[in-house]
C-alpha cells in the first residue's frame, strides 16, 4: 500500500503503470509525479487518501476497488484536464469534511477532467467554511448502477453551506443507471444549504421521457435515474413515509438547470387511470386490480415496514400496464413483505418505454418485487419495438413462474437483459422441468454490469444467447430441482 509524509515523492515513468494494492487505509502527503503517458492504478479494498496537491501528475487514474480520497486543504489531482478518472466498482471521493478544521477546496479535479463510472461512485462532501462547487469534465456512465453522493457540510445542528457538482455534460452508454444520494437536491429549505447536480449550460441536457411540465404529474423524468433525499424528514420527498423518488432535469423553467426530485404535486396518488407519474402505496393485504389497459409515465410502488408481514399486490388481471418511463420499488427491503405484480388473465402483461428512451424496461428496485407476469415488447398501433430489460437498484427483482394464466415465463421482449446491480432472480417451482422451460426469452443476451450484479436461477433452467460482464451467476434450489444455464453464443469468438 502507499503511505508517505513530508518530502515523500513517487515518480511514474513514461508509459509506465503503478499499481497500488491498498490493503490498509493510509494517507499520502507527498508528491505524485507522472507524464501524460503514465497510469496510476488504485486497487485493494482499503482507502487511499491523497492529502497534497499533485502539481506534477499528468497521467491517467484508474480505481478498481475501494476508495481514492482527495481531501484536506491540498488534496488535489488537478494539474491538467488531460487527467482522466476511470472508476470501476469503486469510489472516488472529494472530501471537504475531514476533521474539525473543515477545509474547502473547489478544484480537487480539473475543470476539464472526465470521470468514467462503471458501477462506480463519485462523492462530493461540502465544507462548513463556504459553499463548495466542483467543476469537472464529462461525467460518463459507462455501464452498471452508478452512484452520485452529494453531502452538504457536516455542521451540527444546522448545515449552512451547499455542495454543487457541475460536470460539463452527462453521457450514458450500455444501459447504465444512476442513483443520486443527496441532501435537499435543488431545494430552498435553508438559503444556500442545498446540493446541486447540473451540467454546463452550453451542453445538451439529459433527455426526458415526456415534456417538461413543472408542478404537474405529467412532468417528464430521467428514466435511467432515481434518487434518495438524505435531508430532513420534513423534505417533501418523504411525504408518504419514504425517501426514494424519481428525478427530473429542471432546465426550461428554472434559473438553476439540474437534477431535482419530483415534488408531491408531480405524482398522482394511488390512481393508475390518469396517465402521469403515479405513487402507488400497497398497504397490508392491498390488492390493486386493473380494470382496463392503462399507460402511466413513471410508477413508484411503495409499502411501509410497519404494515405487517403480508404482501401487497398489483393484479394486472387480463390487461396491459404500460410504464412509459420506469418502475421504482420503494420502502424497507424485506423479502418476507415483497411487493408483487400478478395477472389472472392470459393477456395480462407489463409493457415499457417510448421512443424517447429507446423502449427500455427499467426497474429500479430498492425493495424486493416478485413479478408473476410477462414483460413484452413495446407494441402500439400494430408497430413492435424491441424492448431491453434493465434491472437497477440493490434489491431483488424476481421473475416468477405461475400457475393458472402463467407468469414471467411468457415474457416475449426481444432485446438484451442488463443486470446493473443487485439480483435478477429467475424462479420456477420445485416441480418445474428445467430441461423444458425458460423464465425469460432464450434469444436475450445477459450483461452483468457490476461486481454486485447477480443472475440467479432458482428451481429453474434458462437458455440465453450470450453472457457478458463481471458479475455472478448463482444456481440455487429450494428442493431437489436441478438448475441448468445454457449459453448459445452465435459467435464462438465471444466465449
Amino acid at each position: 500500500y502507499l503511505r508517505g509524509y513530508g518530502a515523500s515523492q513517487v515518480t511514474i515513468g513514461t508509459n509506465s503503470v503503478l499499481v497500488v494494492l491498498q490493503t490498509t487505509a493510509s494517507s499520502f502527503y507527498g508528491l505524485l509525479n507522472a507524464p501524460p503517458s503514465a497510469t496510476f492504478v488504485k486497487a485493494g479494498t482499503a482507502a487511499l487518501s491523497i492529502r497534497d496537491n499533485a502539481t506534477n501528475f499528468f497521467g491517467t487514474v484508474i480505481i478498481t476497488n475501494g476508495t481514492l480520497e482527495l481531501f484536506d486543504s491540498n488534496g488535489r489531482m488537478a494539474a491538467s484536464g488531460e487527467i482522466s478518472f476511470f472508476v470501476t466498482n469503486a469510489t472516488v471521493e472529494l472530501d471537504n469534511q475531514p476533521g474539525t478544521d473543515n477545509r474547502n477546496q473547489n478544484d480537487r479535479i480539473h475543470d476539464d477532467s472526465p470521470v468514467y463510472l462503471s458501477g462506480g461512485t463519485l462523492i462530493l462532501r461540502g465544507s462548513k467554511n463556504a459553499n463548495t462547487t466542483e467543476n469537472i469534465g464529462a461525467l460518463v456512465l459507462q455501464g452498471g448502477l452508478n452512484t452520485i453522493l452529494l453531502d452538504r457540510d457536516n455542521t451540527s445542528p444546522t448545515p449552512d453551506n451547499g455542495a454543487t457538482l457541475n460536470p460539463t455534460v452527462f453521457i450514458r452508454t450500455n444501459g447504465a443507471t444512476l442513483f443520486v444520494d443527496a441532501e435537499q437536491l435543488f431545494t430552498n429549505t435553508i438559503a444556500g444549504a442545498r446540493t446541486r447536480l447540473y451540467k454546463d449550460d452550453a451542453q445538451p441536457a439529459p433527455v426526458l421521457t415526456h415534456a417538461y411540465t413543472a408542478d404537474s404529474p405529467t412532468i417528464g423524468i430521467v428514466h435511467w435515474a432515481y434518487g434518495r433525499d438524505l435531508g430532513s424528514a420534513a423534505w417533501p420527498t418523504n411525504w408518504m413515509g419514504d425517501e426514494y423518488g424519481f428525478l427530473t432535469y429542471d432546465e426550461a423553467n428554472s434559473p438553476d438547470n439540474g437534477f431535482r426530485f419530483l415534488k408531491p404535486s408531480e405524482y398522482y396518488t394511488n390512481d393508475l387511470s390518469l396517465g402521469g407519474n403515479v405513487y402507488l402505496r400497497l398497504a397490508t393485504n392491498t390488492l390493486v386490480l386493473l380494470t382496463d389497459s392503462v399507460a402511466v409515465q413513471g410508477l413508484v410502488l411503495n409499502r411501509n415496514i410497519s404494515e405487517g408481514s403480508t404482501q401487497g399486490t398489483l393484479n394486472l388481471s387480463n390487461f396491459v400496464l404500460h410504464i412509459e418511463s420506469a418502475l421504482l420499488t420503494s420502502g424497507t427491503n424485506n423479502p418476507a413483505t415483497a411487493l408483487t405484480i400478478r395477472r389472472t388473465g392470459s393477456d395480462g402483461a407489463l409493457m415499457f418505454g417510448n421512443a424517447n428512451n429507446n423502449y427500455e424496461a427499467v426497474i429500479h428496485a430498492t425493495r424486493r418485487i416478485d413479478i408473476y407476469a410477462p414483460i413484452m415488447d413495446h407494441i402500439v398501433g400494430g408497430v413492435t419495438n424491441s424492448t431491453t430489460l434493465i434491472k437497477s437498484g440493490p434489491a431483488d427483482v424476481v421473475l416468477r413462474v405461475a400457475g393458472g394464466a402463467g407468469g414471467a415465463e411468457f415474457s416475449s421482449y426481444s432485446g438484451d437483459t442488463y443486470v446493473n446491480g443487485g439480483t435478477l432472480r429467475l424462479e420456477g417451482t420445485s416441480t418445474w422441468s428445467y430441461t423444458s422451460f425458460n423464465v425469460i426469452p432464450t434469444n436475450t443476451r445477459v450483461f452483468l454490469n457490476s461486481r454486485s450484479a447477480i443472475l440467479e436461477l432458482y428451481n429453474a433452467g434458462q437458455a440465453i444467447a450470450g453472457l457478458y460482464g463481471y458479475g455472478r451467476v448463482n444456481l440455487n434450489s429450494g428442493g431437489n430441482t436441478t438448475n441448468r444455464l445454457v449459453i448459445h453464443y452465435t459467435d464462438t469468438n465471444e466465449v
